[in-house]
């Protein structure tokens, strides 16, 4: 049930992001993850996230970002658009405390999907998430808050509250690596769902001027 739901309404799982706020430059990337579920149930579906990753500084100590995704149900493809047809848009703003070795930073993400079956309104997702460590390790605790109750299936799903915990690491100068593990609905991991990204993000540097 916790697959339909999702897919339903196009949700990404991936912070693709360290607590480290993005400082000088705006970064952006490509990021790929599949999620799945350790069941054997017949209403059990892959789904894949491809997203197109970009965030900037917003003011010191915190940042802003954003992402075009496209979700994608494991089945026999008829034609390369099936592949990913369902779209979905996401913007968050993280704010970081403590610039030592260790950093807490809260996320507040927002993500709404306009093709998920014609929903009216589009259905739409709050990610409340903190993200604890730095580049080399961090641990996510996140909340992923279903707003529009029309994607709803069941009364056991009135009001969806996911609970999940990732970890992550982002290495790299210019050009980063940024592999991630989150699991999902850690309140009942009996349907849990087990998402293994990777982005590759890069800083976008601005040329300077050569004096002669």
């Amino acid at each position: 049930m916790v697959s339909v739901i999702i897919v339903n309404a196009c949700v990404s799982f991936n912070s693709f992001q360290s607590p480290k706020v993005v400082k000088d430059n705006p970064r952006g990337g490509l990021g790929m993850s599949p999620n799945f579920e350790l069941t054997e149930k017949e209403d059990t579906e892959r789904f894949y996230n491809l997203e197109l990753l970009y965030r900037a500084p917003l003011f010191k100590n915190a940042d802003f970002g954003s992402r075009i995704g496209f979700l994608s149900q494991e089945k026999e493809f008829e034609y390369i658009f099936d592949i990913f047809p369902f779209l979905y848009y996401y913007a968050d703003v993280k704010y970081q405390f403590f610039n030592g070795p260790v950093s807490i930073s809260p996320v507040l993400g927002l993500l709404i999907s306009p093709t998920s079956f014609n929903i009216d309104p589009p259905p739409f997702t709050l990610y409340p998430s903190i993200l604890i460590g730095n580049d080399l390790f961090y641990l996510g605790l996140k909340n992923v808050w279903f707003i529009n109750n029309k994607i709803n299936f069941s009364k056991k799903y009135d009001k969806v509250f996911l609970w999940g915990i990732g970890i992550g690491s982002m290495f790299g100068k210019n050009i980063k690596i940024n592999p991630e593990l989150n699991i999902i609905n850690v309140q009942d991991l009996k349907n849990a769902i087990y998402t293994v990204g990777i982005s590759i993000q890069m800083d976008f540097i601005e040329k300077q001027d050569v004096e002669p």
